[in-house]
């Protein structure tokens, strides 16, 4: 059970995940322990994912060994993604039974981000395909979530994108902060399988000015939920706005411009 969130930025990428990994066998659920989600290779790719460990693992192998190849980081992010999935399917392939009653698919999924140091791409790998998807800006796709959280953060970005990211790209600096708020809301009322503590790692301009990956401190990440707290408060006071105790601010008028 995972909840998985990602980010495309104007300035670079935000991935963030829970660190809750249920142990059971043929569907039933056993126990929860914490793991780690993220793998960042190399400097420059992101790993995240959702499923079968043993996948997954078998999935980092691949993306660590193919952004090895300075050729295969700078083709085009269609073609480099396709060949990824393709190397990654014939591999779950490789050991793959169909079990009676079971649903089809692989039942792994992954955020996968990369950057070439000159730009940056966010890949989403389906869970039961894992067909590629980028997410183009051009297309306003500037975000995706995945695990089983999704039906909790699919909902709650896209309202964020109303209030904060409507007509232009998010900032890395608040993608860190609503990715945090988002996986905060997902761990507090998911049903089961969903924990903390929060993980995260971003592509961004490094002291050389070129994009590299890296992980994000657990203090810069409590830092965030810190913010979360104050932004959840500031939301609280409004009540007393609505229950007439305070009176709002007025809103200043703004002149129309032709």
């Amino acid at each position: 059970m995972t909840s998985i969130v990602g980010v495309y930025c104007s300035d670079g990428i935000v991935i963030g995940t829970d660190s809750s990994a249920t142990f059971g066998s043929a569907g039933v659920r056993t126990i929860e322990q914490e793991t780690k989600k993220i793998q960042v290779y190399n400097g420059i790719v992101i790993v995240a994912g959702t499923g079968e460990v043993g996948l997954g693992q078998r999935f980092c192998n691949l993306a660590e060994k193919s952004f090895r190849d300075s050729s295969f980081v700078k083709a085009k992010p269609v073609e480099s993604m396709t060949a990824l999935s393709q190397k990654a399917v014939k591999d779950f392939q490789s050991t793959y039974t169909a079990f009676p009653n079971f649903p089809p698919g692989f039942k792994y999924g992954a955020l996968v981000a990369y950057t070439t140091g000159e730009t940056f791409h966010l890949c989403e790998f389906d869970p039961l395909t894992f067909r590629p998807e980028l997410k183009l800006p051009e297309q306003k796709f500037y975000f995706s979530t995945m695990g089983s959280g999704q039906p909790i953060t699919d909902p709650f970005l896209a309202f964020m994108r109303k209030i904060f990211w409507d007509s232009e790209k998010p900032k890395v600096a608040d993608a860190k902060f609503i990715t945090t708020w988002a996986l905060t809301h997902a761990i507090e009322v998911n049903p089961g399988g969903i924990k903390g503590p929060i993980q995260m790692a971003v592509i961004r301009k490094n002291e050389k000015d070129r994009y590299s990956a890296a992980l994000v401190s657990a203090e810069e990440i409590e830092e965030h939920m810190d913010i979360v707290n104050n932004a959840e408060s500031h939301l609280a006071s409004f009540k007393e706005i609505l229950l007439g105790r305070q009176k709002a601010t007025d809103i200043p008028q703004v002149e129309s411009k032709n």
